[in-house]
């Protein structure tokens, strides 16, 4: 009885099977399957041509440096460097100002002690007063002060 039972139910199974395998085998011819086009096997003669001669290493480096000019090198050294204001302070009867010369480049920075008339990083140290010390370099001025007071 339970083995009849078993055989029925498998029965819409294999009908299912039957009617889909050919619909799917058709579906597959129609849309997918593409057969080989015969006229594609047919090998033609290759024509031969004759290759441009080499193109030698200089021409090339001349090309190449015509169309990327070369950077221009800039040294850490070279680079302007800010001079900060420290402090100002008097020895002896002098006034000195204590300034701070910090690179871009990264290198550390340099502190230098300067006097009126001495020149720092290529800037003349014209007048030191009080509050502020007022530089020079090919007629150019430039102040460092001190203490700034706050915008209002």
């Amino acid at each position: 009885m339970i083995q009849a039972l078993l055989s029925e139910a498998r029965k819409p199974l294999l009908y299912l099977a039957l009617v889909m395998v050919p619909v799917l085998t058709a579906d597959f011819f129609l849309r997918v399957f593409v057969p080989r086009d015969p006229a594609l096997r047919k090998v033609e003669a290759v024509e031969q041509r004759s290759a441009a001669p080499p193109i030698s290493a200089a021409d090339v480096q001349a090309d190449f440096d015509r169309w990327m000019p070369k950077p221009v090198e800039v040294k850490p050294e070279n680079l302007p460097r800010t001079l900060r204001l420290q402090g100002i302070f008097t020895a002896r009867g002098i006034e000195k100002a204590s300034i701070l010369l910090e690179s871009p480049s990264g290198l550390p920075p340099e502190r230098v002690t300067a006097v009126k008339g001495q020149v720092v990083d290529g800037w003349t140290v014209a007048d030191i007063s009080r509050h502020r010390v007022r530089m020079t370099r090919d007629g150019e001025t430039q102040e460092l002060i001190m203490f700034r007071r706050a915008s209002q």
